[in-house]
């Protein structure tokens, strides 16, 4: 009888002890998942955070009268492509531009120092694009030479100057809109006056609309054969459109198509950077590199996580091993003697 209840003690024990052991190993596998999964969840929060942040600062802070009132007064200067409109507010010397456009995605305009110069080198400008889950991305940028144009934030001491921003697309007319302040003069060594007399212009737009600013526009979605005078407010004195450059173009003697050209007065900027952040090769990117980087170091911390917590879990497993074969030595060795003593009474 004895035996027998060292029999039932024993298979109770044991069952009883690998249970445990599996339901241990089955908690703790979990729990190490959990570390992952939470490690991966905090970091894409925080990775949506970074992104967002970095679109907040382009979202619209431009009242809605004030772009009703620039909407009021735009005027075509790409015939059934693109509209202008600026004004000025002399007190804070700054300039709010418009610019609507025939595309769903990026738009972009660049202006010269002069009247004269006709090539994309040498030209600040701005490219646009309205996200559908960031809103409104709005690069500060320039064209060292004639290809990609450069971030100027690529450059030490230099960034987006645009002071103020709106941002709207509708699908419905296939028109993005966009405004913008900066200040009249110049904010930075990448950047040229908006002001000082009549600058020519060049406006392009993405032929589709997948809003990567590395896509190039077509032979039909650029248009340079515009002049505004940016030094007054727009009205149709202040715009030689496409449509009629012929008869206005102000880089002749007398002006149009047929007059002296003039030469320029000044070379067409460099837009040196003595830190050497603008190749003119460069594709340019709808983000900053700073926040490509913070979401690679955050990537970097998910995974180190996870793999901490399924090293935590190795160890768990092996100690949880060693503690149940130390109890099966101990619980032989106890049954052993019972059985012994089992014996000796029998005898």
């Amino acid at each position: 009888m004895r035996r027998d209840r060292v029999s039932r003690r024993r298979r109770s024990d044991g069952s009883g002890g690998g249970g445990g052991g599996s339901n241990s190993s089955n908690n703790n596998a979990a729990a190490a998942a959990a570390c992952v999964v939470v490690a991966i969840v905090v970091t894409t929060a925080m990775t949506l955070a970074v992104i967002g942040a970095a679109a907040a600062a382009t979202t619209s802070t431009l009242l809605s009268t004030d772009i009703a009132r620039l909407n009021a007064k735009a005027i075509e200067a790409w015939p059934d492509h693109a509209w202008v409109s600026w004004e000025h507010d002399t007190s804070a010397q700054t300039i709010t531009v418009l610019v609507r456009a025939k595309s769903l995605g990026w738009i972009g305009m660049g202006w010269h120092h002069d009247e004269v110069q006709d090539e994309m080198k040498g030209t600040d400008l701005f490219m646009a694009f309205m996200d559908s889950e960031r809103g409104l991305v709005l690069e500060d940028m320039h064209a060292p030479l004639n290809g990609a144009p450069v971030l100027d934030s690529d450059c030490s001491g230099c960034g987006n100057q645009y002071l103020n921003s709106y941002g709207e697309t509708n699908a419905t007319s296939g028109v993005t809109t966009v405004a913008f302040v900066r200040s009249v003069k110049a904010p930075d060594k990448m950047d040229l006056d908006l002001g000082g007399g009549w600058r020519r212009v060049i406006l392009a737009h993405e032929p589709g609309d997948s809003g990567d600013f590395s896509v190039s526009h077509s032979k039909t979605s650029r248009q340079d054969h515009i002049w505004l005078d940016f030094s007054v407010d727009v009205s149709d004195a202040a715009v030689c459109d496409s449509g009629r450059f012929r008869e206005c173009r102000p880089d002749r003697s007398p002006r149009g198509q047929s007059g002296t050209p003039h030469s320029s007065k000044t070379p067409p900027p460099t837009f040196e950077c003595a830190s050497g952040g603008g190749g003119g090769d460069d594709k340019s990117k709808s983000g900053g590199g700073s926040n490509a980087i913070v979401i690679i170091v955050l990537l970097l911390l998910a995974v180190g996580g996870g793999l901490a917590g399924l090293e935590f879990h190795r160890r768990q497993k092996r100690k949880r091993y060693l503690r149940m074969t130390q109890a099966f030595a101990l619980d032989g060795a106890f049954d052993s003697d019972e059985i012994l003593k089992d014996v000796t009474a029998d005898i």
